[in-house]
């Protein structure tokens, strides 16, 4: 089994939920990026084991723009786009 990730909703505003699914127990890391490669948030690094994870991304304090979240596990890694659009009413 692969290593899955997924977000909603995307576009997101303010915030977004993440998952992901890995497939045996390892270390963990979850990181955004931003398009200049720049880490912009690190999620804590852990041992996991295998299963579901959901994880609460708030990203009020950064601007409108195409982000990158890399989840790392063990030696594989998948990553997912993610679009932050910031909107007043």
């Amino acid at each position: 089994t692969k290593l899955f990730i997924t977000n909603y909703p995307n576009p997101f505003n303010a915030s977004t939920i993440i998952e992901f699914i890995i497939p045996s127990q390892g270390h963990l890391s979850l990181t955004i990026f931003n398009l200049q490669g720049k880490a912009i948030h690190k999620f804590r690094k852990y041992y996991a084991s295998h299963g579901k994870y959901k994880y609460t991304w708030d990203a009020n304090n950064i601007g409108s723009g195409i982000y990158l979240i890399l989840l790392r596990h063990n030696q594989e890694i998948s990553y997912k786009k993610v679009i932050l659009i910031k909107y007043f009413q």
